[in-house]
């Protein structure tokens, strides 16, 4: 892996990264905006510019000027969502940076629990980074979670 990747809270991010973030974010999850209304990279924009705050923060994996991946760490719940690794730089280690970051970031918070929600798709991904399928999430806030045909509710201990 290039030694210039750097690890940027969503702020402190150039334009370009963060339009990026926004564009990469709508086309991979453009079904689930759609169901929020949101039909533009535009309005994907402002809607986590919105909600983006010191506990549920958006972090960029960056190369020189170029998104390499995203990650949102949520701290009130020992949750994150939203990894996303630009395809040309997936299967060299990325996502397993951004998730060892957040692990990282948890501790720092007092959390040793780290919990995500993933399709069934990503399964074999999130075993291979040490997290284990759950139906009883340490944090009833994952309740909703469970038991869905497309969902797996996964925790690791960090």
């Amino acid at each position: 892996m290039s030694s210039n990747y750097t690890i940027q809270i969503y702020e402190t991010c150039s334009q370009t990264i963060q339009n990026s973030i926004m564009k990469h974010w709508f086309e991979e999850w453009s079904d689930s905006f759609m169901k929020d209304n949101i039909s533009t990279v535009e309005q994907t924009k402002l809607f986590y510019e919105k909600i983006a705050n010191k506990l549920v923060p958006i972090f960029a994996l960056v190369d020189g000027n170029e998104l390499v991946g995203t990650i949102r760490p949520d701290y009130r719940y020992g949750y994150f969502s939203c990894l996303f690794v630009v395809p040309k730089y997936r299967n060299i280690g990325c996502g397993k940076k951004l998730i060892q970051f957040v692990e990282k970031e948890f501790l720092a918070h007092g959390i040793d629990i780290s919990t995500l929600q993933c399709e069934n798709k990503l399964v074999p991904y999130y075993i291979k980074n040490g997290y284990s399928p759950t139906n009883n999430p340490s944090n009833k806030a994952f309740d909703r979670f469970c038991n869905k045909k497309d969902i797996t509710l996964f925790q690791k201990k960090v």
